[in-house]
């Protein structure tokens, strides 16, 4: 399983917590899905992740 973190500009609240989660939760592969909205950063674990999908 890999694990891939980005950085994500903008986040501020739960909807927006909640929007990415859902969105990214969606491209093949993905297991795993932790947004850090202090940091704001979102942390992925799956396998054969795609960059560009995500």
């Amino acid at each position: 399983m890999n694990e891939n973190r980005y950085r994500v500009a903008g986040m501020t609240c739960g909807h927006c917590l909640a929007s990415v989660t859902e969105e990214v939760r969606e491209v093949p592969g993905v297991r795993e899905v932790k947004v850090d909205l202090a940091e704001g950063t979102v942390l992925v674990r799956g396998r054969d992740l795609d960059d560009a999908l995500i």
